[in-house]
């Protein structure tokens, strides 16, 4: 929970901001010691020099000043600086739709005041290298879902066969991802009867990859059908054990963009 005792002092996400009002806006910031928070930004439309309104286009990193009471469900934010704009995000219309999934999936994805730091870590790195270009972008969701399964309890783990606790489990051409369980049953095993996704071999292989760590993603090489089996795993794994993620319209967008998604 948030300390109420006091102005606290932050970096954070700026992941969806509304208009109230005339000249304010409500922002909602991710930060890893408030978590998810909604803000009010007095004047931040008015266009008056010393106004917070250029800190809090989506996404962005700022450093934040919150006045916060116990009593509102909606703090008061103070001075902010921009640390990180993403200006390449914003101006690129692809990177723009990588992003709001990201922002969306971190928005709906945690209730207020939860502090997630690994969420927020790994959502400012998903847009730092968007920013940078240096990853594909479609990798880079599958590595921002599959962290951001870890953060939120059920994670995967493409080892460890659930049925039989077989690690590594035997997989094929095809094989049964188990919802429930996030793992691989093995070739051995039955799971008749359990939700399953099934992947393709490659999958399996780049899930493994990624699970142990260490991984340069600039120097990974994932076939785009592999990309997109992935990232649809992922989705219907968050989407089984999270019922906010079931309708995603940034993805859907997402989708349209690319024609793949």
């Amino acid at each position: 929970m948030i300390d109420k005792s006091a102005p606290g002092k932050e970096q954070a996400l700026v992941i969806r901001t509304i208009r109230h009002g005339e000249t304010s806006r409500i922002a909602t910031l991710f930060a890893p010691k408030w978590g998810k928070i909604a803000v009010l930004a007095k004047g931040a439309r008015s266009g008056k020099s010393g106004s917070v309104g250029g800190s809090l286009d989506v996404p962005s990193l700022i450093e934040a000043v919150v006045h916060i009471k116990s009593s509102r469900s909606v703090q008061l934010l103070g001075q902010t600086s921009t640390v990180e704009s993403f200006g390449n995000v914003k101006s690129d219309v692809a990177k723009s739709a990588y992003s709001a999934v990201i922002c969306e999936i971190i928005l709906k994805g945690f209730t207020d005041e939860e502090p997630n730091a690994l969420a927020f870590q790994s959502a400012l790195h998903a847009l730092r290298s968007l920013e940078t270009g240096l990853v594909n972008s479609r990798f880079l969701l599958l590595d921002f879902l599959l962290s951001i399964a870890d953060s939120l309890g059920f994670g995967v783990d493409p080892f460890t066969c659930p049925m039989c606790e077989t690690s590594p489990g035997r997989t094929g051409l095809i094989n049964r991802f188990i919802l429930e369980n996030g793992g691989f049953c093995c070739v051995n095993c039955d799971c008749t009867g359990l939700e399953t996704h099934n992947v393709t071999g490659e999958s399996v292989a780049i899930l493994r990859l990624l699970k142990r760590g260490g991984v340069n993603l600039e120097r990974v090489k994932v076939s785009k059908p592999a990309q997109n089996e992935l990232i649809a795993l992922l989705i219907h794994h968050l989407r089984y054990h999270h019922s906010q993620f079931i309708h995603l319209p940034s993805f859907a967008m997402l989708g349209q963009l690319t024609q793949d998604a």
